[in-house]
C-alpha cells in the first residue's frame, strides 16, 4: 500500500506510524548494523538482507521514539532549546523545517514514503553540523531532508555504542562508567602521583571494559607520555600494584573479572571458567593474600618440578623431608591427578615436563592471553575435568603466594636448562 511522505503528520496514528518507519528504517538498518557490530562483536547476525533480532529491536525503539516526537509536532508541541536565566527557550528550528517541509510544497507533501526513505538512507549530511551544510548542497523545496537526518537519524543514534558498550559491561558485572569508579577510589590519589601508570591502568580497563582483543596494548599511554611498549606496560604493573593496594574491590571489579571472562570456553564451561578465574586473577606481582606463605609457596612449587623432572634439569633441588609427601599427601595428590598412588612419574620422556607447562600456561592466562589452563591439564595429564580443575587450582594458589615475577623467572630458567636462581 502507498503512503506519502505527508501521511507522518496524518491524523489516523496508524497510518502516521507505517510512514514513519518506511521514512527511517532504510536509513537506520544500515547504520545500527554497523554500530551494533563494533560495539557487541558477535552480537549482529545480519545477512542476506535480514535484519537480526539485536538489530531489529534497537530500530524499533529509535523509530517508536520519533514516531512519539512527530506525532506531537503534528499537534504543534514542537521541541524547545533549554531555557538560561539570559533568555527563554526557543523552538527548535530543524524540527520547524521538518514539519513545514513535510506538508508543503505540494511535490514534497505529496512523495512516497518509500522514496522518501531511499532519499535519507542515501543522504550524505555534512560534518560541519545542521546549521552549515557545506558537505551536500540540500535541493530547493527539500529542507525537511536535511532536517530529518539530523533530528530523526544522527540524534538518535549519536550515543547509541557508547549506550549498548555500557548495558554491556552492566551484564557482565561492570560498572557502567569505569572511569568514575577510578576517581571516586582510595587509589585515585595516589595514581595521581605517577601520571604514566594512571594513564595505562585507565587505558588498559577502559580496553578491558569494551573487550577489546588486545588490552594490554596501550598506544594512547605510549604516545602521551612518549614511552616504549616496554615502558608503558611497566607503567601499567605500577598502576594495577597501586589499584590492587588501595582498593582491592575495585581491582577485581575492573581487572580480574573482565579477565576471568575472557578465558576460553567460559561461556558454556561455568566450573571451567571458575577456575579459570582463579589463574587470570594473577595478573602481577603484587601483595595478594593467600593461605601459604611466599616461602613456603617457592618451596612447595620447587618440590613440586623437582619431583616431575628431576632427571632433565640439572642441578634441580630435591625435595627436603619437610616438603616430601606422607603416604596420605601422595593418595591426596594422586587421587586430585587422576594417577595411582605411587605411579612412576621418572618415566616421563625429557619433553615432558608436565609441572612447568602448566606453569607457563597459567602465566600466559595472568598476562590476559586466550588459553585454557584447565584443558592443556586435561589433555598432559590424562586426567577428567574435575581433577584438571583441581590441579589448576592448586597450582594457582602456589603462584600467586610466591609471586607471578618469581615464577616467570624460574620457569624460564628451567626451560632454558638452566638452575633455579
Amino acid at each position: 500500500m502507498s503512503l506519502r511522505l505527508s501521511a507522518i503528520l496524518d491524523a489516523d496514528d496508524d497510518r502516521a506510524a507505517r510512514a514513519t518507519c518506511r521514512l527511517l528504517e532504510p536509513a537506520l538498518r544500515r547504520r545500527v548494523r554497523a554500530i551494533v557490530r563494533r560495539a557487541l562483536p558477535g552480537a549482529c547476525a545480519c545477512q542476506d538482507g535480514r535484519v537480526c533480532h539485536i538489530c531489529q529491536a534497537i530500530i524499533d525503539d529509535i523509530i517508536l521514539a520519533a514516531h512519539s516526537k512527530l506525532r506531537d509536532a503534528a499537534r504543534g508541541q514542537l521541541p524547545y532549546t533549554r531555557a538560561t536565566q539570559e533568555r527563554p527557550g526557543e523552538e527548535v528550528r530543524e524540527w520547524r523545517l521538518l514539519v513545514d517541509g513535510l506538508t508543503e510544497p505540494a511535490e514534497t507533501a505529496s512523495l512516497d514514503a518509500d522514496v522518501a526513505g531511499s532519499m535519507l538512507a542515501t543522504y550524505k549530511p555534512s560534518r560541519s553540523g545542521p546549521s552549515r551544510q557545506a558537505g551536500q548542497a540540500t535541493p530547493p523545496g527539500q529542507a525537511w531532508l536535511r532536517a530529518a537526518w539530523w533530528q530523526l537519524i544522527h540524534y538518535r543514534i549519536k550515543n547509541l555504542e557508547i549506550d549498548l558498550r555500557r548495558s554491556a559491561a552492566v551484564e557482565r558485572g561492570l560498572p557502567a562508567r569505569p572511569m568514575r569508579s577510578l576517581d571516586s577510589s582510595p587509589a585515585a590519589l595516589p595514581l595521581a602521583g605517577d601520571p604514566p601508570a594512571d594513564s595505562a591502568l585507565r587505558e588498559f580497563v577502559i580496553g578491558l571494559w569494551a573487550n577489546v582483543s588486545h588490552p594490554y596494548d596501550l598506544p594512547a599511554t605510549e604516545q602521551r607520555h612518549g614511552l616504549s611498549p616496554d615502558a608503558a606496560r611497566a607503567a601499567l604493573d605500577r598502576g594495577l600494584g597501586l589499584l590492587c593496594a588501595h582498593d582491592p574491590a575495585l581491582y577485581r571489579t575492573l581487572v580480574t573479572g573482565p579477565l576471568a571472562a575472557r578465558a576460553p570456553g567460559s561461556a558454556d564451561r561455568g566450573e571451567t571458567a571458575q577456575v579459570a578465574a582463579e589463574a587470570a586473577k594473577i595478573t602481577a606481582d603484587f601483595a595478594i593474600e593467600t593461605d601459604p606463605d611466599t616461602d613456603h609457596a617457592r618451596s612447595a612449587l620447587l618440590a613440586e618440578i623437582a619431583s616431575e623432572t628431576a632427571p632433565d634439569i640439572p642441578n634441580a633441588p630435591l625435595p627436603t623431608p619437610q616438603q616430601t609427601p606422607t603416604p596420605t599427601q601422595a593418595q591426596a595428590q594422586a587421587s586430585r591427578r587422576g594417577t595411582r598412588p605411587g605411579a612412576a612419574r621418572g618415566r616421563r620422556q625429557p619433553d615432558q615436563r608436565v609441572a612447568l607447562r602448566l606453569l607457563r600456561s597459567l602465566l600466559n592466562a595472568a598476562d590476559g592471553r586466550a588459553v585454557d589452563p584447565v584443558g592443556h591439564c586435561r589433555r598432559l595429564r590424562g586426567v577428567d575435568e574435575p581433577a584438571a580443575q583441581e590441579e589448576i587450582r592448586h597450582l594457582a594458589t602456589l603462584v600467586a603466594a610466591a609471586g607471578v615475577m618469581w615464577v616467570d623467572d624460574l620457569v624460564q630458567r628451567l626451560e632454558n636448562g638452566q638452575p633455579p636462581a
